[in-house]
This record gives structure tokens, C-alpha cells and sequence, in this order.
């Protein structure tokens, strides 16, 4: 085989010979260079990573391939047979027939071991009317004599074979869609396929959606092609934005490695019998790493707020789920910190008209604020906002810092009146902490000092109690000491962790019924 080098690039020999050859694995072309079968200009060349220069010829040689088909031992799940063909589910992972890149270990190789009668038709691929990726699973049909596959390939050619796979994408794509997008080889890259114009060598290509569910930024969807070009579903969904999860060739990065493979499966296939005898019609469900897929993207962790009126035990909840390994983070922390120094908090009141309330090194003094603030209700209302937005932005910032985690906890004291509540979104899980107000008033002047005016004035700043609780989705009782707090958080955490399992368990059971998988 012999190229001339046209790129000004300096492109490694490697991959200069990769784009040249798609049939080629990157790493097969890299053993045949090393083992000497590449000249440069007519010198050996035995370093992948050569660069290149315009103009040099590079020539490979690579050993004759057999001609002959050898059977192999494999494991081939037969769905449908008859006299003149079989269906198979065929897994992903598996090449259909040999090629450059894939001499051996194909679906085909596998079958000749079961259907020796295959071997009668010549070439590297008989029997073979339609191929599937190699990272493409599901329902493939193959012919076991002649006649029978010169048949089923001109049912194919003339549209009387029904097709329809199951797609893991991407995105949030309509209900229903369609493609007609002419496809045909990418310009530049020999091993994609692209939107190619049909006066430009692009060949006519159809493909319907229906979608069946929607998750968190992923969907499933039913999938039909009228038509057979090479890589048409993964094509046509990235080219209207929604790249196949695990796509190597069309999805970005973050698409691409949220699963092991392209999430594309063969799911319905129905055909003429070709002995005669009406039409077949099969169905599979895809294989566990799809649902996987499913799982594993919908896997969010459960937040967690925290809420209660002062000397609740709020925070010693909060510290209780911390010190058994739930990542916590506190509102009233973090205001802390915004009002101890210079900062965004400081630069609004100077802006608008409360720089008194700053004390000289640019913190905040609390007394002159409440004062300040208790002189105009609109005053009030815009710095609480402004402020509960900065705390939302670090609690937000916090949360997505540990997706790996089950279970993240926020304490919001004022969660409930805060008018950034709508940014927490999905609504997380609301705990209330509970306590008889005469201990809690009790806890408050031991600990902090505080009198009964200044308990009256905080309180008021929040929503009666009462109201606070009626809203949250459980209630933690905290009228007894920290053993029995810590017991509470104990039991806490296992029911949300059983709630969790539940949740993941019934999306399982509805996903694989859409997927018509009755196991």
C-alpha cells in the first residue's frame, strides 16, 4: 500500500496511516510498524510517532490474510430459526464479520461453529444481509444458503424489513421526530459519517423517533429507520443534538463517557419468512448495561435541608449526619463569612446607603444592620434576597462538588421564607427539627446568653414554628439529649437510604417494561 503525505501538519505516522486505512485498528497499524512492514520514503520506519512532511511516500505492508473462514468457539444467543435462516441477539461488543481491523472473534465465526452449512457461500461475510456496530447490540438476521440471502437482500433493498432500535441519548428531544438528512463518508475523517448533501455523494437516509421517557437530561427513544446507511441513528441524533450516550465517534466528551459503549440496540425486527410461511416479528430487550446506563445517569444524590426554629438542634442534626460521612454544609456559616470582612455583602450596603452598618476593618455590625434594616421593609426585603442568592450559590456550588455521595445536607434555618427557595432544584428532602419551645428557649439563654426580647426578635424573623414543621417532609423530635439526637440521625439515614433503593428499584421495573423486558 503506498500514500503521499499532503498534510502541512506534521501528523505522526500512526495516525496519518489510521486515517488512511478505518479499516485498520490504531493498534494493529502500530505492531506492523514496529515489526518493520512500513517504509518512509523507502527507509524502514519503526516509530509510530514519527512525524510526517509533505510530500513523503509512506508504504505498509501487511501480511496476506487468509482467505479462508476458520470456525470459532462463542457463545450466539439464537432467538428465531428455521430451515433457511436464524436471528440472533447479538451482544455488543461483537464484530459481525471479519475485516482489516477484526480477523477473528466475529459473530460469524461463532456461527459457522453451529451452522457449518454457512460455509458454502463465499467471501468473509456469508450469510450476512445487515450488519449492527460492533458496540451495537440486539436482533441481526442471517441467511444459512444462498437463495435465502439473495432474497432477504433485496427485502431489505426494497423496504419490506421492519427495523427499530432502542436509544439511550443525550438531551431533551421532542416526542416524536424525523430525520431526512442525506448521509455519506465525512470529508475528512474516513472512519465517521456525516450530513452529506446528495449532489456532494450524500445518499437519501430516514429516521423516525418516539420518545418514551425522559430522565435527568436523558431520554429513551424508540427508533425507526426506513432506511440502511452506515451509522444512520447515531448520525442523524447528533446531528439534531442528541449524541447517543457512550457514542465514541459523534457524541462530545461528557456525552461520550457516560457510558462503557454506544447505548444503541436492536430491539424489533420483523421480515417475510423466507420459507414461506407469513411474517416474522421478534422483539428483544437490551442487555443490563443499557438499564445501567439508565441508573447510573438518574443516580443523583438526595439533598437533604435541614430547617428549625434557633436551639432546635438543627445544627447538632446537621453535625450528627456529618460525623456519620454525609458531606454538610450550614447557610448560617456562610453568612458568617460574608459578614466578616470585605466582601460582596459589604459593597451592597455601601451602594445602597447602609456603609454605617460596616465597622472599619469592612465587617459587618450586626446590631446597626438589624437597626437599619427594621426602618424600611423594602430595605429588608432586597438585602435578604441578595443574601440568601450568595448562600444558595455556595450551598448549589457545594452540592454539585459531591455527585459521588448518596445523601448531601444543606442547614437552611430560613429556607422556607427564603425567596431563593426555587433554586434548589430538584426539591430536596425537607427535615424539620422539633423541639418543646420552653427547652428551647431554656437552651438558648445557656448557651448563647440570649434574652427572652432577643429570642422573640429572631423568632419573629422567621415563620411560626408550627407552619415551618407542617411543611417538612419528616420531623426530628429533639427534646432529649445528643445520644438520642445522634440515635434519630441514625434512623434518619437508613430510612432515606431505604427510600432511595425503592426509588431505584421501581425505575428499573418501568424502564424495562417500556423496553418490553418482562424478566
Amino acid at each position: 500500500m503506498e500514500f503521499t503525505v499532503a498534510d502541512e501538519g506534521r501528523p505522526r505516522l500512526d495516525q496519518f496511516l489510521s486515517a488512511e486505512l478505518p479499516d485498520f485498528s490504531r493498534s494493529r497499524l502500530q505492531k506492523l510498524i514496529r515489526n518493520g512492514a512500513c517504509l518512509i520514503d523507502g527507509a524502514p520506519a519503526l516509530d509510530p510517532d514519527a512525524r510526517l512532511l509533505p510530500g513523503q511516500i509512506i508504504n505498509l505492508f501487511p501480511p496476506p490474510t487468509s482467505t479462508t473462514l476458520i470456525p470459532e468457539k462463542g457463545e450466539v444467543r439464537v432467538v428465531w430459526q428455521s430451515p433457511h435462516a436464524i436471528v440472533c441477539d447479538k451482544p455488543a461488543g461483537l464484530t459481525v464479520h471479519p475485516c482489516p481491523s477484526q480477523p477473528d472473534n466475529t459473530l460469524i465465526q461463532r456461527l459457522l461453529e453451529q451452522y457449518p452449512e454457512i460455509s458454502a457461500m463465499e467471501g468473509f461475510r456469508p450469510g450476512v444481509v445487515h450488519r449492527l456496530d460492533k458496540d451495537t447490540s440486539g436482533l441481526l438476521i442471517v441467511a444459512l444458503d444462498e437463495k435465502t440471502r439473495l432474497r432477504l437482500t433485496e427485502d431489505f433493498a426494497n423496504r419490506r424489513v421492519y427495523k427499530e432500535y432502542l436509544a439511550l441519548v443525550s438531551g431533551s428531544p421532542p416526542d416524536k421526530g424525523e430525520c431526512l438528512e442525506p448521509i455519506g463518508r465525512h470529508p475528512a475523517l474516513k472512519t465517521k459519517m456525516a450530513i452529506v448533501q446528495e449532489n456532494a455523494g450524500g445518499k437519501r437516509a430516514k429516521t423516525a423517533w418516539t420518545k418514551l421517557w425522559q430522565g435527568n437530561g436523558v431520554a429513551l427513544l424508540s427508533v425507526r429507520i426506513h432506511t440502511g446507511r452506515t451509522h444512520q441513528i447515531r448520525v442523524h441524533l447528533a446531528n439534531r443534538g442528541f449524541p447517543i450516550l457512550g457514542d465514541k465517534l459523534y457524541a462530545p466528551p461528557n456525552v461520550k463517557n457516560m457510558a462503557p459503549r454506544q447505548m444503541l440496540s436492536a430491539h424489533k425486527l420483523a421480515f417475510d419468512n423466507p420459507s414461506g410461511d407469513g411474517r416474522v416479528e421478534l422483539e428483544v430487550p437490551p442487555p443490563d448495561d443499557f438499564y445501567q446506563a439508565i441508573l447510573n445517569n438518574e443516580a443523583r444524590p438526595k439533598r437533604v435541608v435541614i430547617v428549625g426554629s434557633a436551639g432546635s438542634g438543627k445544627s447538632a442534626f446537621r453535625k450528627a449526619l456529618g460525623e456519620r460521612g454525609v458531606p454538610v454544609i450550614s447557610a448560617d456559616e456562610i453568612v458568617g463569612r460574608l459578614y466578616s470582612g470585605p466582601g460582596h455583602v459589604g459593597d451592597w450596603l455601601e451602594r445602597n446607603g447602609g456603609a454605617d452598618c460596616l465597622n472599619p476593618e469592612g465587617g459587618i455590625e450586626k446590631s446597626r444592620l438589624f437597626a437599619w434594616l427594621g426602618e424600611s421593609d423594602s430595605r429588608k426585603k432586597n438585602f435578604e434576597s441578595f443574601v440568601h442568592n450568595l448562600v444558595a450559590d455556595e450551598i448549589l456550588s457545594f452540592w454539585h462538588a459531591h455527585p459521588d455521595s448518596d445523601i448531601l445536607a444543606a442547614e437552611i434555618p430560613l429556607y422556607f421564607e427564603s425567596p431563593s427557595r426555587k433554586r434548589y432544584d430538584p426539591r430536596p428532602l425537607v427535615a424539620g427539627v422539633s423541639c418543646d419551645k420552653n427547652i428551647r428557649r431554656a437552651r438558648l439563654k445557656e448557651t448563647r446568653g440570649w434574652s427572652d426580647e432577643k429570642i422573640s426578635a429572631i423568632d419573629g424573623w422567621q415563620l411560626p414554628e408550627e407552619t415551618k414543621l407542617s411543611r417538612c417532609d419528616v420531623v426530628i423530635e429533639n427534646n432529649s439529649d445528643l445520644k438520642a439526637l445522634n440515635l434519630k440521625a441514625d434512623a434518619f439515614l437508613a430510612d432515606v437510604r431505604d427510600s432511595l433503593g425503592r426509588e431505584r428499584e421501581k425505575l428499573l421495573h418501568d424502564i424495562k417494561k417500556l423496553c418490553g423486558d418482562s424478566a
